[in-house]
């Protein structure tokens, strides 16, 4: 009988154990990649001249690392912003040399993290764009950045700032592989990488069919935004309308932490003889209408943000509203995300951008 159950039980077991295997095997976000096996790959590819795409999920923190560690010449210019400012790219400065180093889900924490590496290179570039949302005058509210916490401490003590941030994961970030594996949800995404393995690869090309990260740091999606109008993308947009924005919803006060923390890296980098420009996210014209009337924080952030960029003479490259842009829906991926054409109507209307 007992060995009748155990067989019954090993039997039984054969799903899971098999959802397991397939999704620890083909993980197609790389969550079990211990050695960060595939960041290094790409930061290898981009260092050594070559675009990469059909990217998939990855660690961009960890990819920023390899990448900024195997650099052999500082930048001139570089980006650090979230995934709204990953569209700036060379063009955007001619002769200078641009690495954009802009993750998602970017936090005050990731720029201290990020420029501490090049720090350690001993690169101190001539000029960094600071690219702003909103809700980074919040406090955080993913823990993203502790892919690389050991250089976001060691910044934080040179910008002259000790405060006591976790140094630990919290437990849905660490639960969160553990979920994974056995998620039949990931179970699907990873048969689909089994029947379609060919992976992210090396190309010439800037722009690919699929996700694709440039040489310069700076990312595209492809063809996958070409393939819409303005009317679908205002459509999508509308669509957003009269519902809770997630990124502000919880946003009353802006934080003295991110002030303070914000602050101290200014005047760290001014410092530093390195000239600082504010680019400040853009809203689609819909978009907006609907969340400064619910949202009064985003006039208190932008506010703030002009004051404090006129007391220490910081350019100011766009504004949430887009009237104040000289943009329209055409300009515009989505709710939140100008086009690359977009970004360079936002640049040249500042004069922070010129291509005569």
């Amino acid at each position: 009988m007992k060995k009748l159950l155990f067989k019954i039980f090993i039997f039984s077991m054969f799903p899971l154990l098999l959802v397991i295997g397939i999704n620890y095997k083909y993980d197609p976000a790389n969550l079990f990649d211990s050695k960060n096996d595939y960041e290094h790959r790409i930061a290898d590819f981009l260092l050594s001249g070559f675009n990469v795409t059909d990217i998939t999920n990855m660690d961009e923190r960890k990819l920023q690392q390899f990448f900024i560690e195997g650099m052999v010449q500082s930048p001139d210019v570089i980006v650090l912003g979230t995934s709204n400012s990953m569209y700036i790219d060379s063009d955007f400065f001619p002769g200078q040399k641009l690495i954009n180093n802009s993750v998602s889900a970017a936090t005050f924490n990731d720029f201290l993290s990020i420029y501490d590496l090049y720090q350690d290179k001993g690169y101190t570039p001539k000029k960094v764009i600071l690219g702003i949302c909103p809700e980074m005058l919040n406090s955080p509210d993913n823990q993203f950045w502790f892919s690389l916490k050991d250089q976001y401490y060691d910044m934080m003590k040179k910008i002259g700032l000790n405060f006591n941030t976790s140094n630990n994961l919290s437990f849905s970030q660490k639960s969160n592989k553990l979920f994974e594996i056995v998620s039949l949800s990931y179970f699907q995404q990873s048969v689909v990488r089994a029947f379609n393995n060919e992976g992210m690869h090396p190309t010439k090309e800037k722009f690919n069919t699929g996700a694709t990260r440039v040489i310069d740091g700076s990312y595209n999606d492809g063809n996958y935004y070409t393939r819409k109008t303005g009317e679908s993308i205002e459509s999508s947009v509308k669509r957003l309308i009269n519902k809770p924005a997630p990124e502000l919803r919880n946003f009353s006060e802006i934080s003295t932490v991110q002030i303070q923390t914000l602050e101290h890296f200014v005047t760290y980098l001014q410092s530093n003889g390195v000239e600082v420009v504010f680019y400040l996210l853009v809203y689609h014209p819909v978009y907006f209408q609907y969340v400064s009337k619910q949202y009064n924080i985003l006039k208190k952030n932008e506010d703030y943000l002009f004051r404090y960029a006129a007391e220490r003479h910081i350019r100011v490259v766009g504004q949430n509203n887009p009237e104040n842009c000289d943009v329209s829906n055409i300009d515009f991926n989505d709710y939140s995300h100008l086009n690359k054409d977009g970004l360079m109507k936002v640049f040249k209307k500042s004069g922070e951008f010129s291509n005569d």
